[in-house]
């Protein structure tokens, strides 16, 4: 599972709830579990492909979430409500 600092809490929260690693993140959007670690954390942004492999991805998981959209998924906003 990942932790660390992160810039997309709501990925990171997805992540964990399955206990994806970085390692099996970098599977999904095809990358290196270190270039992962720099999306991640906001060094590097990612590329609209690998947007769309992450939402394809947690839409297979969890196909009646309506929260699984790129917008939700990549905000940088924290909303603890």
């Amino acid at each position: 599972m990942y932790t660390g600092k992160v810039k997309y809490p709501e990925l990171a929260k997805l992540m964990a709830s399955i206990g994806m690693s970085k390692k099996d993140y970098a599977k999904v959007i095809g990358k290196a579990p270190s270039a992962v670690s720099d999306k991640l954390s906001g060094k590097t942004d990612f590329k609209w492909s690998e947007i769309v492999a992450t939402v394809l991805y947690f839409k297979k998981i969890f196909p009646d979430n309506p929260d699984i959209t790129s917008d939700k998924i990549f905000s940088t906003n924290v909303n603890y409500s």
